[in-house]
């Protein structure tokens, strides 16, 4: 719409603000249209602009004439200077309060997502160039940037992290893929495999937007998962809520905090809820051993020692927790386990999760950590290290779960050593945004953590 068709009622308005001559009842009335037509918006910016380029050159000008005819004096000077910075300045205020108002309602990300840490074998496609391969090692000192419509895939026991300009964090998981918009849009497609999103509160009526094999899901700011399979695509969320729209029907669901819904064409869309516990656990053994757990107390460490695994035959030992099916804890995927131990060298040990998925069909999976690091620089004193949960990996005895959740149940150590002395102080876990992850692998430089 040109200026010249809109319609009396905006000339009128927009004359009215800017020379300062609105009355309360036009000033509501322009509010309303600033706040329902975004063609008013537009033609009150542009009009800004012309009354303030008028105003500049208008200025410009008679300050020539008067340079070049010295003879002339100026009609009240303080009373004209005053007028036309009054003039101007409303008009720019104007301007620059409706410019801020368009960019929060329309929001343009400008600055390029980035890849910020890899594990294991993950690339970009770009267009039609050749597959370009990420190496995790190169992160560290500088993240990849992303350009709109990257496709980035990650292969078996792989995950990338990203970071969108808004701040969103996406945790990609193994054997996914992720396309991200080939514009401005707050849109993402996950054509297949799971992630993790950590959502920045986005403005009302603007939420991300992502796609799965059977829904979109609508997230104005919170933290969920979301699986893509072609049959099926599912969605958790741990905090906040979510609106989730079924391709098939365009039926819309709410899920909130706790709450795993799967989406398919042929099933109706039904909530299932899931313990929620805290993201914090932390357990000591300065009153023995506690109820339900596998091992020996150590009254004088105030720890609890290994035993030996009546199930194993071989000579392993063990120390294990009780058994939860609510959950030990919340596995976030920026979860850290703490531990404190004493190792006496040589001897080995793996640390192994037991968890169950949100979908009850086949819900057991254990998750191991396996690292040469827990032992080979054991000197036989206690020391610390902390481990990112997004280190352990699927025990592949089974086939990958096609479900999401990773509730953990049970803790398990379990390892051998000739001289049989293994003993933990103390055992948390704890989002990485609390602490410093891996900075107490200093066990490395011998620090003594007692």
């Amino acid at each position: 719409m040109s200026r010249l068709e809109q319609p009396e009622e905006w000339s009128i308005l927009i004359n009215a603000m800017v020379e300062e001559s609105i009355s309360n009842k036009q000033a509501a009335r322009f509010t309303e249209l600033l706040q329902s037509e975004p063609e008013f918006r537009r033609q009150y910016v542009l009009f800004c602009q012309m009354h303030t380029q008028l105003n500049w050159h208008l200025s410009f000008k008679s300050d020539s004439i008067i340079q070049s005819k010295e003879k002339v004096v100026r009609a009240n000077p303080v009373q004209q200077s005053r007028a036309s910075w009054t003039i101007g300045f409303v008009a720019m205020s104007v301007l620059a309060i409706t410019l801020v108002w368009l960019g929060w309602q329309s929001p343009i990300n400008e600055e390029p997502a980035q890849i910020v840490s890899a594990s294991g074998r993950v690339s970009i496609i770009r267009g039609q160039q050749d597959k370009i391969w990420i190496l995790p090692d190169d992160l560290v000192r500088n993240p990849v940037m992303l350009q709109p419509g990257d496709r980035i895939q990650t292969e078996r026991v792989s995950t990338a992290k990203l970071r969108l300009p808004d701040q969103t964090e996406l945790q990609l998981r193994s054997l996914s893929e992720l396309i991200l918009p080939s514009s401005s849009e707050s849109e993402i497609n996950i054509s297949r495999g799971s992630l993790y999103a950590k959502v920045t509160p986005q403005q009302t009526g603007y939420p991300w937007i992502f796609h799965t094999s059977n829904a979109q899901v609508r997230v104005i700011g919170t933290e969920l998962e979301l699986l893509s399979l072609p049959e099926q695509s599912q969605v958790a969320v741990s905090e906040g809520k979510v609106e989730v729209i079924r391709y098939f029907d365009n039926s819309s669901t709410a899920v909130s905090a706790g709450e795993f819904l799967p989406v398919s064409k042929a099933s109706p869309m039904k909530i299932v809820k899931y313990p929620v516990a805290k993201s914090e656990w932390s357990v000591d053994f300065k009153n023995g051993l506690p109820s339900g757990w596998t091992g020996r107390s150590v009254e004088e460490e105030s720890a609890v020692a290994a035993v030996s695994d009546s199930q194993d035959r071989t000579s392993a030992f063990q120390i294990s927790s009780q058994k939860s099916e609510s959950g030990l804890f919340t596995w976030h995927d920026d979860s850290v386990l703490h531990l404190t131990f004493l190792l006496e060298p040589p001897g080995w040990f793996h640390i192994s999760l037991y968890v169950k998925t949100y979908d009850e069909v086949d819900p057991h999976f254990t998750y191991c950590y396996a690292n040469p690091i827990l032992w080979e620089s054991s000197t036989g004193q206690w020391q610390t290290i902390s481990i990112p949960l997004s280190e352990f990996q699927l025990q592949m005895e089974k086939t990958a779960p096609e479900s999401l959740g990773r509730i953990p149940t049970q803790i398990v150590f379990r390892g051998e050593s000739e001289s049989k002395i293994f003993m933990i102080n103390h055992i948390g876990v704890e989002r990485s945004g609390q602490s410093k992850v891996n900075e107490s692998n200093e066990f490395l430089n011998g620090k003594n953590a007692r």
